[in-house]
């Protein structure tokens, strides 16, 4: 059991590594920063709470995506 879980996991870094290289390509040219900070400006904004549980839950959503893709890119360039 623990052998399989440990192939999942490396199975997963794999992939998010692998995302992250994408996001790096994609994100620090010219029209990949301005969609990231359009996206940025957009998705991560303090006020992503709402009455409305559907709404919420998509702002929180979204704001989770995007700000997974600027740390992958963070991280990237840091590399």
């Amino acid at each position: 059991m623990k052998a399989s879980r440990d192939e999942g996991l490396a199975e997963w870094r794999e992939k998010v590594f692998q995302k992250g290289k994408l996001y790096r390509e994609v994100f620090n040219t010219a029209a990949g920063k301005k969609v990231l900070k359009e996206l940025s400006d957009l998705y991560i904004k303090p006020d992503m709470f709402d009455t409305d549980s559907l709404k919420m839950a998509r702002n929180v959503g979204q704001h989770d995506l995007v700000k997974f893709i600027v740390d992958m890119v963070e991280i990237e360039n840091d590399r």
